[in-house]
This record gives C-alpha cells, sequence and structure tokens, in this order.
C-alpha cells in the first residue's frame, strides 16, 4: 500500500462521489459552472454559524452523540454496498436487438448502482474525517474558547505570529468538521430517498396476474385475535392501562 496509490484511490473516490451527486442515472446533466449545491451553500452557512454561536466548540456529550451515530449509519452503508455489489452482478445486458425501454432499464439500473456505490462510500469517508476531527477535538482544543483564550490586537506591532495562526487554524478546523457533518448527512439523504426512488420503480415494473379481494384480507388484529384468542386481547389492554396509569403517576410525583 504505497503513498501514491491511497492519493489516487482518493482523488478517485471525491471525484466520482462530487460527480455523482450532479449527474443523474441516465447521464444526460451538463456540467455546472458553480459546483456547490443549494443544500451544500446552506451546509456552509450554518456551519459558519455555529462557530460563531459557539466560540467554545463542541461539547463532550454531543462528540459522545456523533461518534455513535456515524459508526451506526456508516455500518448501515457498508451493509448496503454489499447488497448493491449482489444486485449489479445480477443485472442481465441487453443485446442489441433489445427494445429501446429494455436499454433504457438496464442503463438506468448501472448508473444507479454506480451512483449509489459511488454516493455510500463517499459518506463513508466523510464520516471517517469527521469521526477522526472529532477525536483530535477531544485530545486538543476541545476546551479553547475563542473568545475568552485570544484577544483582538490593538495595532499590528501587538500581532504574535503563533496565536494567530492558531485562532485561524482552530476556526477552520471547526468550520470544516461541521461542514463535512453535515454534508455527510445530505449525502446520506439523499442516497436514501435515491435507493427508494431506484426500488420503487422496480417494483412498480412488476405486474401481478391476478387481483386480490380486500375483504378477504383478515386485519392485524383479526390475525392477533384468532392466533392467541380473548385472553391476549386482554392482556394487551391490561399492560396498555397499566402503562397508562404509571406514566400519569409520574406526572403526579414529579409536580
Amino acid at each position: 500500500m504505497g503513498f501514491w496509490q491511497i492519493v489516487l484511490y482518493l482523488s478517485d473516490l471525491i471525484h466520482a462521489g462530487h460527480k455523482w451527486q450532479r449527474q443523474n442515472i441516465i447521464g444526460t446533466n451538463s456540467e455546472r459552472a458553480f459546483k456547490l449545491s443549494v443544500f451544500q451553500i446552506v451546509g456552509c452557512l450554518l456551519a459558519g454559524w455555529f462557530v460563531y454561536k459557539n466560540p467554545s466548540g463542541v461539547s463532550d456529550t454531543t462528540i459522545d452523540y456523533l461518534l455513535s451515530s456515524l459508526s451506526i449509519i456508516t455500518g448501515f452503508f457498508f451493509a448496503v454496498i454489499l447488497l448493491s455489489y449482489d444486485q449489479f452482478n445480477k443485472i442481465e445486458v441487453p443485446d442489441s436487438g433489445a427494445t429501446e425501454d429494455e436499454k433504457i432499464k438496464a442503463l438506468k439500473s448501472i448508473n444507479f448502482l454506480k451512483k449509489y456505490n459511488a454516493l455510500s462510500c463517499y459518506a463513508i469517508l466523510l464520516a471517517i474525517i469527521v469521526i477522526f476531527m472529532l477525536i483530535g477535538t477531544l485530545l486538543f482544543g476541545q476546551k479553547t474558547d475563542i473568545d475568552e483564550d485570544f484577544e483582538v490586537a490593538s495595532s499590528l506591532e501587538n500581532v504574535a505570529l503563533f496565536p494567530t495562526l492558531c485562532f485561524y487554524g482552530l476556526v477552520v478546523w471547526r468550520f470544516l468538521m461541521i461542514y463535512f457533518l453535515l454534508d455527510f448527512f445530505i449525502i446520506t439523504i439523499y442516497a436514501i430517498c435515491s435507493l427508494f426512488q431506484f426500488l420503487n420503480l422496480q417494483m412498480l415494473d412488476l405486474q401481478l396476474p391476478f387481483a386480490v379481494n380486500a375483504s378477504h384480507v383478515p386485519s392485524e388484529y383479526q390475525v392477533y385475535k384468532h392466533k392467541f384468542g380473548k385472553i391476549g386481547v386482554f392482556l394487551v389492554f391490561l399492560i396498555g392501562t397499566l402503562l397508562l396509569l404509571f406514566v400519569t403517576s409520574l406526572c403526579f410525583i414529579h409536580k
């Protein structure tokens, strides 16, 4: 694992992650001059607002919650990436004699899996970067307060180089950490919505050759009553009543 190999792979991943954020699954989008989307611009503004309104940085409790959330979502992405690769191997590439609808459907399926793979891996990369930045915040500078630990120099002669570099470095560090975190959640929501849209379109193509009479389908209550009888229904209502009384008693005790 050489240095330039890692640089090459990271560059390819970052390029693909940015490309598929702007490209549709047909590949007909034109290249935009301005790379940031509206959500990313809002993310930049929110990151700047956070740095300004929270001079002491992120609290230990918030960092713990963020680390747990990032770990859970990253595990979800790893699992879905494996499933998407399995689906990619099952795609049947149409031959030259296929209809245009079959060709477009195959192109959409292939490009979607490419897009989802790129966005998921890019989101995992962002999560890893944010995790390292959060750990670095815990180890260095988490207790640093910009308002209290730094002061504006009265003249250029009083400007100290090292504290000035520390100040700007800390501001940039916190800004990028919050922006990468917001960008991670934006890409996560976008990837989940894309996955839903793709699966929904695939399911709509499946048409059943028969109809089902809705009056013959039992409800969940009927199935439960048939399986557990009247005693099971009575126990559910009893447990619900006890929980309601318990919560009500807690409210009175709290008052």
